[in-house]
């Protein structure tokens, strides 16, 4: 009988239950691997739900979805209000993960461990202690240039400055998202094998859901947190003269109370519309039903190494993305052929994309499919299959021979 590849996901928590884009993006990459030949368990090592009755009833602290098996090593998936025992559960759920770790590597199922970033530096070195220890292949995901961020404390620079020039030292593979942070790390080490995958989507769940007939509208989706784009788009708004197309914000996250507050002092505020926390087959119908979908980046060093999940979602939709021309846009895109795209992020330059839209309505229902082609190619999960598994065995298969 074939011995099945083990793989095992550490790091990120919140696995497969939590929203946002970078559980999205683990889904996606873990669902290529079929169970014939695979085993995919996710490791969460924090307790990090918030225990609502809703959560309750979904959230297990253990189960199987697809090929992906899941398990919490704190005493319950949910955030404890008292401090006390939310530090309790911190360490009893690093402690478990540990020593289920060394279990699998002393049972021999330990060949692929997947680490996604999302705390202390000094996790990847654990990390990389137990893979050597135990012969396996560790793979990070690199997703953002983490210094780029505005930190609220000294350590959190301190941790994200660490990881940004070191972590490349401590991994024997990499998953980077753009072309910037796969410069960033070949500076240090050029030979570190690494396979590039920007955000991912699953095109043949979008394609199942039908559009609605609605009102016209253009649809923001993201992070409250991402508030500058959002104050970009309600100024380009601003400018656009046709008053029949609406403008929809679905936003999520801290920050929400500000977007509230800047839509009540827009002076169109009886067009825009602010919804949050929809189940995601509900967000999907409104991808497929949009006019446009606006994703304007900037041109500061976040945005230029990052690549928003969003893109990938918006383009499968069928309809045409308004962005701007900085970060990964420029590897991917060209305005008015599958993407409108302007060349700056100001309120004057967005809004003449979005007027382009409601005025040449078939130009840009064409420019929609041919962005849904782009992303058949290059933000369908499927079309990663065969180069992501042909890169983890090589890596694996080194492992074997050392």
């Amino acid at each position: 009988m074939k011995k099945k590849v083990n793989i095992v996901h550490v790091g990120l928590s919140g696995i497969p239950h939590s929203k946002g884009a970078a559980v999205n993006r683990c889904l996606a990459l873990y669902a290529i691997f079929g169970e014939d030949d695979y085993t995919v368990l996710a490791i969460n090592n924090r307790a990090m739900h918030a225990p609502t009755s809703e959560n309750k009833k979904t959230v297990k602290s253990n189960g199987k979805i697809g090929n992906l098996q899941y398990l919490y090593t704190t005493p319950t998936p949910f955030r404890a209000n008292s401090f006390i025992k939310r530090r309790y559960y911190s360490f009893i759920g690093r402690w478990n993960e540990i020593v289920l770790l060394f279990k699998l590597g002393f049972k021999k199922k330990l060949d692929l461990v997947f680490f996604y970033p999302d705390g202390d530096f000094f996790e990847l070195i654990l990390y990389r202690f137990i893979t050597k220890l135990f012969r396996a292949k560790l793979i990070t995901h690199y997703v953002e240039y983490r210094t780029s961020f505005n930190h609220y404390h000294a350590y959190a620079k301190f941790n994200d400055t660490l990881f940004d020039k070191y972590f490349m030292y401590f991994t024997d593979g990499i998953i980077p998202i753009s072309e910037y942070l796969i410069s960033s790390v070949k500076k240090k080490r050029p030979r570190l094998p690494m396979i590039k995958i920007p955000p991912l989507s699953d095109y043949n769940f979008f394609d199942k859901i039908e559009p609605k007939k609605t009102d016209p509208y253009f649809l923001y989706v993201g992070s409250a947190l991402y508030f500058s784009a959002i104050q970009s788009i309600l100024e380009a708004y601003k400018l656009v003269e046709n008053a029949t197309c609406y403008l929809y914000l679905v936003v999520h996250g801290n920050g929400i109370d500000s977007v509230r507050t800047a839509v009540n002092e827009h002076p169109k505020k009886q067009l825009i519309k602010i919804v949050s926390n929809l189940p995601y087959a509900e967000l999907v119908g409104l991808y497929k039903s949009a006019t446009a979908l606006l994703i304007p980046l900037s041109d500061s060093l976040k945005d230029e190494a990052r690549f928003p999940q969003k893109i990938a979602e918006y383009l499968a939709s069928k309809n045409p993305i308004i962005t701007t021309y900085y970060g990964e846009i420029k590897y991917y895109f060209v305005d008015r052929e599958n993407a409108l795209i302007a060349m700056e992020n100001t309120a004057k330059l967005l809004s003449e994309k979005m007027t382009f839209v409601v005025d040449n309505l078939d130009q840009a229902k064409e420019i929609g499919l041919n962005g849904y082609k782009t992303g058949k190619a290059f933000f369908d999960q499927w079309s990663y299959k065969e180069k992501l598994i042909d890169f983890c065995l090589t890596l694996r298969n080194n492992r074997q021979k050392n």
